[in-house]
């Protein structure tokens, strides 16, 4: 049901006519459940979610060409996997916000651990630029389609994101290194300052016998 009410972004009237389109695609005796919803409504199962925030923060960026590969294969519609990958990243960004059991998630209790699982993986300046991203990526492609080179770039965009230091950061690191120029300068004009006036050429030579001699005579 909460999968209905996502598709149908939260229209009742697209609710009850995915539902009615669920209903004549089972026999009777059939178990409706997410799997078989998914297939129906050509979705792509939200655990494929989660599978690409593990292995974006492991590196393992084969697995984009898994996924993208799994997508084309069984003919998936992929502008609902685009904007289920939005939502989802949307969902992890409102539990870094306000919790897992923010009231502006709509969170079955088996779902929470692996939603907060997965917002821990990211940071949310992170999360934010990748919705920022796909929402561009979308707009670019609407009413048209992409190949599925395309989706795999998309996906290692995401999965590499892992390893992009964000902007803030090297801004605070950039900062931090002016800051310490700046006090090593200090300490060394400091130093100069405290430091003897070098000796001059008369008193070195005062400091010499032949010098002296020549200077007497």
């Amino acid at each position: 049901l909460l999968m209905l009410a996502r598709h149908a972004e939260g229209g009742l009237r697209d609710a009850e006519s995915l539902f009615d389109q669920i209903l004549s695609f089972h026999s009777e005796e059939a178990r409706i459940c997410a799997p078989s919803l998914a297939s129906s409504l050509g979705l792509m199962p939200h655990d494929i979610y989660f599978e690409i925030d593990r292995a974006g923060k492991e590196g393992n960026l084969l697995k984009a060409f898994e996924i993208a590969d799994r997508i084309f294969s069984e003919g998936k519609d992929l502008s609902f996997f685009i904007e289920g990958l939005i939502e989802h990243l949307r969902t992890l960004a409102l539990i870094q916000l306000s919790g897992v059991d923010s009231s502006f998630l709509s969170l079955a209790d088996s779902e929470k651990q692996a939603f907060a699982f997965s917002a821990s993986l990211y940071s949310r300046e992170q999360c934010l630029d990748l919705i920022v991203y796909l929402l561009e990526v979308q707009n670019q492609w609407r009413g048209s389609s992409f190949g599925k080179v395309s989706l795999e770039m998309i996906l290692l965009h995401v999965m590499r994101s892992h390893f992009r230091l964000p902007v803030e950061l090297l801004v605070e690191r950039l900062q931090a290194l002016e800051k310490s120029v700046q006090e090593e300068a200090a300490a060394i004009n400091v130093e100069t300052k405290l430091a003897p006036p070098p000796l001059t050429p008369l008193v070195e030579e005062r400091k010499d016998p032949a010098a002296l001699a020549r200077l007497t005579i």
